[in-house]
Order: C-alpha cells, then structure tokens, then sequence
C-alpha cells in the first residue's frame, strides 16, 4: 500500500519569504543610473538609504569611505520597485563594510573568454573581500549557461554566483541562486549566516565552504541540480572542506534545511571531508569542532548524504535521509544510490540520534560516541523492516519535486516515535488533520495480486473539512475516472503519471500526484544480425555497447574466451518478477568436453549442460534459502546439433517447466516471485573460472512477468 497525501507544496521561493525594506531614520534618496550610484557611495553617511531605479547598473566598486567608520549604522542599496529591481552585471565589495543590499538582481551573462569555470574575476562576477557587516537579503543571483568551452561544459550553468573571502559579520538571507557552477564560495571567514535561501539549476556545488567560524546554515532550499554527468564533477549541495587550509571550519549549525534532488540529478548532500587530517598533513589541531547538523531534510541519491571527516564535538540528530530513485545514476548500485549518514573513525565525542537514514557508518560502539534512538529504513525488500511504504506516504511513488510525497504516516514509526526531521511530520506542513479547513488529498496505490499492471486506487483517506463534500477526479495520462475508489489497467509498459483531484462543492480543491513505472515483459534479447544486445529501457529498445560480437555471427561461449559479462542494470526487470521466460538457440563445439555452465546470474540462477548431455537449472526465488533445482536426464545435446532450450517459471502457476526442441523435459513445484537485485549481472559461461560451455549461442531472448501482465 502506498498513500500519497497532497500537502502543500514546501517552497523556499524568495516571493515567499517577506523581509520589507529596511527602515532607517530619514528618507531614501533616489538613484537613477550608474554614475548616481557611485556618486551616491562616495559621499554616503551612516544609515542612508538609496533606492535604486530600474536600469543597469553595471558591476560597481565599493571601498570604504572616512565618511562611515567601521560599525556605524548599515547603509541600505535596494530597488525602488521590487517587481523591476535594478540589475548589476557584477559587484566588487572591497574592504566595504556596513552594507545592506537588498530586492537587486545580479544577473551574469556568460561571454567571450569565459570558457574557464572558476576564472577569478570573471567567472567570480560578485566579490566580497576583507569586508565585514554585509548583508544580502531578497535578492536574485541570476546565472547563465556556457555557449563555448568543452563539450561537456556547454548548455550547462557556468561561474560562481557569490564569492566571500576574509570577511566577517555576513548575512544572505531570503535570496534565489539559479544556474551557477557554483552558488557560493566561502573561505577564511567569520559570523557567517546562510539563512531562508533558494539554491536551484546548479551545476556542481550549492555552496563551498572552508575556513569558516561560527556559521549558521539554516532554512535553505537545495534542489533539482541541472548537472554535466559527462564531467567530472563532484556535485555536492552543501561542501566543507580542508583541502590547503591553515585552520578548520569551526561552531557550525547547519538546520532545518531542505536538500532535494528532486526531478534532478544526484549529488551528494552534506559532505564535509577533512583532507588535510585525512592525508596525514595534520592532526588534531586541524579537526571540525562543534559540528551540529539538525533537522534537516535529505532527498537524493547519494550515498553521502551526511558525511563528515576528523572533528571533535559532533552532534547529528532528527535528519531524515530518503533515496530519490529518479536521481539514480547509471547502473544499479543500491548502496551507492541511498543517502547514509557517515562519519570518520577518528571523530570525537559524537553523538547521532534519533535520525532516518539507511545505515550510519562509523565506530558506532566508542564510549566518546552516543548512537541511539535511529530508525533504519530501506526501498528494496518489503518483507524487511524499515520498509519506505511502512514510513512515508509515497517516497518511491510521489512527486519527488514536492515533500507531500514523503510525510511520515501517522501510524508509522517515524512519526509515532517522533523521530527524524520535524518538517516531514503531517501537522508540520499541511495543519492538524482532525482540525482540517481546507482539504487534503490522499491517494493509496495497491497493485493487485496477480497482474502488475492492474491497480486499485483509492482516495477514501482524504481530509476534507466537517459537513463538507467532496468529489474525487482522477486522471490516468489522460484517462479520467471519477469515484472515491477506482481502477485502472495501464495499456503499456513504462512510466504513467497519477493524479488526482479532491473538490469541494465550495470550488476549494487539492490535489495529488504519483508516479507509477510498469516494467515492460521484455528484458534482454540478442539480436545477431545487428550484432548487439538489446534491452528494454521503458518501451524503447536501448543497444549495450562493448559487447564483442559482429553483425550475423552467435554468440562464442568458452573455448579459451572469458565469461561474458552484461550490467545487471540490463536485465533490471527480472529482479522481483512474477515469472520468468528464457530462451536461447545453442550448439556445443567439437572440444573433448563441451559441457559446462551457459549463463548465471549469481545467488539468482544458473543454466548447465551436464555431463551426460542434459540440462540443469537453478533458480532462487525470494526468500529461499537454497535454490530451486531442475534438469533433466541424458538428452545429447552435446552433439554438435543446434538445440532450443527454454525455461518457464510462474509464481501464480507455482512451477518451473524446462524444454528442449519444444519439447517438455522436466517440471516442479517451486513458489514466491523472482528473488531482489543482486549485486551480479548477466554472465554468459562462468565468471569465476570454472567450467564453462565450449560452444555458441545463436539466438537469445529474456522475458519476465509475461503472463502478469492484463490485457
């Protein structure tokens, strides 16, 4: 069962936090170009306000003044219309200080000689050095995409938008960063406040810190990075890190914030490595020091999801870490792919509790490290604890662009034992159920028994005001329905898109969506005239590359070669399958023992010639202990002669049936769907140096879930 509950959706949009302009004695002097401006600098005193007309305003240069001294009343920069700000192209605040610039757009346009990512002074286009009592509030940061540089740079987002070296006393508090390489650099700094701001389209980094004390990271929104997969990036959301530092980062909070990947790609989240100490460069002197991470929300598809290296005086608590399948990178690698929390052996005085996450990895059992109260929860198995559809509402189905997709169900554990982040918790984000004035929509997703197409959907746990009524719509891909409960067989395989409608006779409504992905009875197939493996990606065919085949030859197994390997990623449909379906064309070669093993799939199955010529097949389905064994008795087919050979299994059926020439050779019982992902792929012959099939294959075909599939 999946619930999918329409909360309103959680923004961290600058539109959305109200700050109001500054208001200081006396009244705002107009500024109307960018030769005003500096003119209006050079002669500031303290506390004056200048409100900035629409226009550009180029990339000005500010330096103290013997008009204002160090920590006199800020002077405040804003737009006089916030709905057309004044626009800088750059900024330099050199040696500045008392500064408040706020409701501007800074808006980077990518040019000639820009090809270089982190090109100081030109791909660093706003600078605040040796300054201190800057604020940055209500502003847009406005990147651009690269036109020219190397292949894998172009069409993707370029430059840092802000860079802050040597300074103190800084505030960037209810702004937008959009389409940068990087959103922040911070280095060699002090009081630094990163508060309420809205880091989005990111390349690499949201934000790149080092040698920082006392900083606080709070109520940011980190989402839907548009990387470059084909660099070499190292994308992280939040990063520390020591890396040719003098001293570490030190008193940091980082709460309450939302890190999500959501229709993105992944990236890591809170990654914190300590490279100095980590590479024997230092010791002690160079560890994080009063580190505190708290409340925060991790949606992604990284294995660092919270990571930190040598520091002493560590507290990680009430985080919630989910895995954003959609952000995966290639391949299936579920440990890599699923946010954990990871700390270096040699931190000191630790304590991590009361968090979500997959796993916690560190000396967990150290009398200097408290770790209690977590809750471990996983995607992959639903007959194991922490199953995510025990947890959250819709984690592997929901919209993964909103948080309503991973509220904690009532009943569920996180939310009865109050644990993880307060921000996923239903009274949190959409008001107390029981005392509801607007409505909320929830779906249940429950596929049915026999068909994996077929579902029954079900909006009877809606939330809709008292005495209200309610109609409930939905729509599948365009097909609508309309009831409490329905169903729908979808008509191919493939991604489909649920949503559904909950409207009070008021006009008021709220809405739901969810994702369901059907797998396709195709999953691997061997296409000799084209001389490539196929696998079905959705409903497109998707060629492997590198397999060392030519057009119209088979497929040569032993004799001397090494076990073919195919990506488990290429047969990811039979993993969890309701049935099986594979068949292959082959002949033995002319060797004094042709015999061997054809194809496995480790701890999954295994397909044989035996000696005296017949066939063996191993399978372990879910939940066995030992597999499941097949074969039949001496049938030659190690004559040199072509042979068809297939094998059916059906959990509805409970059987497994093996044929040779289209001809039933051997039967039994066996039970339960297709066993997990494995951490093997496809091997055609033995992959650890045993026997292998001298001989060839000159057709292949792997199915699964054909016959659970409603017409």
């Amino acid at each position: 069962m999946t619930v999918v509950r329409n909360i309103v959706r959680t923004t961290f949009a600058v539109a959305a936090i109200c700050f109001g302009y500054s208001a200081f004695a006396g009244s705002a002097q107009k500024v109307n170009s960018a030769a005003e401006l500096q003119t209006a600098l050079a002669n500031a005193t303290p506390g004056a306000v200048f409100e900035l007309a629409p226009g550009d305003y180029a990339a000005p240069e500010i330096k103290p003044t013997k008009l204002r001294p160090i920590g006199s009343t800020p002077i405040t920069l804003r737009s006089a219309d916030p709905t057309h700000p004044a626009i800088f192209s750059g900024l330099m605040v050199k040696a500045g200080h008392d500064i408040i610039f706020e409701g501007l757009r800074f808006d980077y346009r990518f040019g000639p000689g820009d090809a270089e990512l982190n090109k100081i002074g030109v791909n660093w286009p706003i600078q605040i050095l040796g300054a201190s009592g800057i604020t940055i509030q209500a502003c847009v940061f406005d990147g651009d995409l690269a036109t020219a540089g190397a292949p894998e740079d172009i069409g993707f987002p370029t430059a840092t938008a802000l860079v802050v070296r040597y300074s103190s006393n800084i505030t960037l508090e209810g702004n937008e960063f959009v389409s940068w390489y990087r959103g922040l650099g911070i280095d060699n700094s002090q009081s630094i406040i990163i508060r309420g701001n809205n880091f989005h389209s990111m390349r690499m980094d949201g934000m790149n810190l080092a040698a920082l004390q006392s900083v606080l990271i709070e109520k940011n929104h980190i989402h839907d990075f548009n990387r470059s997969l084909a660099s070499k990036d190292h994308a992280d959301m939040i990063q520390f890190w020591t890396a040719g530092t003098k001293k570490p980062s030190t008193d940091i909070t980082i709460r309450d914030n939302v890190l999500n990947s959501g229709n993105g790609a992944y990236t890591q989240s809170i990654f914190m490595r300590n490279e100095v100490v980590d590479q024997n460069k230092a010791g002690r002197e160079m560890f994080y020091r009063n580190v505190k991470i708290e409340q925060n929300i991790i949606i992604n598809a990284h294995l660092h999801g919270i990571s930190l290296g040598a520091a002493d005086g560590v507290v990680i608590r009430n985080n919630t870490l989910i895995r954003n399948r959609r952000s995966d990178g290639a391949g299936i690698n579920d440990d890599l792919w699923t946010p954990r929390i990871r700390i270096e052996p040699t931190a000191e005085n630790v304590d991590i509790s009361d968090n979500i996450t997959s796993a916690i990895d560190g000396p967990t059992a150290r009398p200097d490290w408290r770790v209690s109260g977590n809750l471990l929860i996983q995607d992959r198995n639903p007959n194991l604890p922490g199953w995510y559809d025990t947890i959250f509402a819709a984690a592997r189905s929901g919209d993964p662009g909103t948080l309503a997709a991973f509220v904690y169900l009532p009943d569920g554990l996180a939310a009865q034992n109050h644990l993880g982040a307060d921000g996923l918790r239903l009274d949190h984000i959409g008001g107390p159920v029981g005392e509801a004035t607007k409505p909320v929509a929830l779906m249940q997703l429950v596929r049915d028994e026999h068909y994996l197409n077929r579902y029954n959907f079900d909006a009877s746990l809606s939330v809709i005001p008292k005495d209200a009524q309610a109609e409930y719509l939905w729509d599948f891909d365009g097909i609508s329905a309309i009831g409490r409960q329905v169903g729908h067989d979808f008509s191919k395989p493939g991604p489909h898109q649920i949503r559904l409608q909950v409207r009070l006779a008021s006009g008021e409504s709220a809405e739901a969506a969810a994702r369901v992905d059907i797998a396709s009875p195709e999953v691997l197939r061997l296409d000799t005239t084209r001389g490539q493996f196929l696998t079905r990606q959705g409903d497109k065919d998707l060629a492997l590359p590198d397999i060392p085949l030519s057009s119209g030859a088979s497929l040569i197994l032993g004799q001397g070669h090494p076990a073919l390997a195919i990506d488990r990623a290429a047969i990811a449909g039979v993993f969890s399958a309701q049935d099986l379906d594979l068949r292959l064309r082959l002949r033995t070669a002319k060797t004094s023992d042709p015999t061997g093993e054809i194809l496995r799939v480790h701890n999954f199955m295994v397909l044989q010639m035996t000696p005296i010529g017949g066939v063996e097949f191993q399978l372990m389905p879910e939940g066995a202990v030992k597999p499941v064994v097949i074969r039949t008795g001496p049938l030659h087919l190690h004559d040199g002669a072509w042979h068809d050979l297939a094998v059916i299994y059906s959990a509805n059926s409970g059987q497994i049936t093996l044929l040779v020439d289209g001809t039933e050779r051997a039967k039994v019982r066996a039970k339960g769907k297709l066993g997990h992902v494995q951490r093997w792929g496809l091997s055609f012959g033995n992959p650890f140096g045993q026997k292998s099939l001298d001989g060839e294959i000159a057709t292949f075909d792997l199915r699964s879930n054909v016959t659970s599939f409603a017409p």
